[in-house]
């Protein structure tokens, strides 16, 4: 990301870790909803909340300056050119709704809270495979980390196959033995 490497819990650790509870909530949520609601009026209230929530924080937080930017409303501007606009699309549209769409279809059809956690931290790793992809250079500790969360993943999936087959190694055992 381009840190300068120091050391310390500042503004931007804590709203990722705030970031991080609000993600845990958002997908254990979803997983207990989506099997009790209609699919698609789910969706439409999770875009409705974004949307308030991006809204509040427009409007106080400070940002970078666009070109041709207009003020709208405190901290919250619009910006007619194409840049801010296909940022603004591509984002709500496919970052958000489509995203919200196939994680609720997915839960909805059972994919777990646990493998919709692992697959979303994937998005880290395959941000830095695009921005390689489109020229970014990444440095050995951005490389490890990648390769430590899809460690992390692999570790996690393994670890459930080799569970369940020692469970199920030791239940023959205990039905051999007549327990």
């Amino acid at each position: 990301s381009g840190a300068s490497g120091a050391v310390g819990f500042g503004i931007g650790e804590r709203l990722t870790l705030i970031s991080a509870f609000a993600y845990a909530l958002h997908i254990v949520f979803t997983g207990v909803c989506a099997r009790k609601s209609n699919l698609y009026g789910f969706v439409i209230v999770q875009f409705i909340c974004v949307c308030v929530c991006a809204l509040i924080a427009a409007v106080f937080v400070p940002h970078a300056e666009f070109e041709g930017e207009i003020k709208v409303l405190g901290n919250l501007i619009f910006s007619p050119g194409f840049d801010f606009v296909f940022a603004l699309v591509l984002t709500s549209i496919f970052a958000t709704v489509t995203a919200f769409v196939i994680q609720t279809m997915a839960q909805n059809r059972g994919v777990s809270e646990i493998k919709t956690v692992l697959i979303f931290a994937l998005e880290p790793v395959s941000a830095g495979i695009m921005g390689y992809a489109f020229g970014e250079k990444l440095s050995a500790l951005q490389i490890l980390g990648a390769a430590l969360i899809l460690a992390g993943i692999l570790l996690s999936e393994l670890g459930g196959l080799l569970g369940a087959k020692f469970a199920k190694d030791r239940a023959c055992k205990k039905a051999d033995r007549g327990d």
